[in-house]
């Protein structure tokens, strides 16, 4: 894609990466995983920070960080698995939840109203 030999145009580099990223900043993880250790250094974590889709123009100074797009993704990967984890737990939690409004609701719906003869015995 870097160097126009893939179908896929340059211009589409930053659209699928925010799109894998999920507009979500991403460089801390991408730091601990070694992808500022290429030539290019710093210059990688662009790959890394998609909270804007802020469009830089990509040349082959950034070529040496492709050596790293595993681990970008692995960023990426971890943090997907990671929120879709939280987002089924809340899920879960939210079902428990009207489970067990639900079925205090039951019990007082079974409940019998005091009669007004009761005190006329």
């Amino acid at each position: 894609m870097l160097l126009q030999v893939d179908p896929c145009p340059l211009l589409s580099a930053s659209d699928i990466h925010f799109c894998a990223a999920q507009g979500y900043d991403h460089r801390y993880c991408c730091i601990t995983n070694g992808v500022t250790t290429t030539f290019a250094g710093q210059k990688c974590l662009i790959f890394c920070d998609q909270r804007t889709q802020s469009r830089t123009i990509l040349d082959v100074s950034y070529l040496p960080c492709f050596e790293r797009f595993e681990n970008i993704k692995g960023c990426f990967w971890r943090w997907a698995r990671k929120r879709y984890q939280l987002e089924e737990i809340s899920k879960k939690s939210e079902i428990d939840e009207l489970r067990t409004s639900s079925d205090h609701m039951i019990q007082l719906s079974t409940e019998q109203p005091p009669s007004p003869f009761n005190n006329y015995k």
